[in-house]
């Protein structure tokens, strides 16, 4: 180990090392393991801080995504997979 990082860690609370670094390595380890039974169900996790999420559906014949996003209260939108959150429509009668 370089001298210098050594005196640095001598230096550091607790040896250079986070009393929290196991509670984070937990909880990363659980969210990923959260992420990828989401993807398992077919839920593409769009933006996780916004709570956005696509869901294939297949509409007029033609697979589109269905959009939800957080707070919403249930699916009401819809968009075409090239398009985005920027191109959702609301659902209609023929989708229900």
């Amino acid at each position: 180990m370089n001298p210098e990082i050594q005196k640095a860690r001598d230096a550091a609370p607790f040896d250079g090392y986070s009393r929290s670094g196991v509670e984070y390595v937990e909880a990363v380890s659980h969210l990923m393991a959260l992420i990828h039974q989401i993807h398992e169900m077919g839920v593409l996790l769009k933006d996780a801080s916004k709570g956005l999420c696509d869901f294939p559906y297949i509409r007029q014949e033609r697979l589109v995504y269905l959009c939800w996003q957080l707070g919403e209260e249930r699916i009401e939108y819809w968009h075409d997979i090239e398009a985005g959150f920027a191109g959702r429509e609301p659902l209609d009668e023929t989708d229900k």
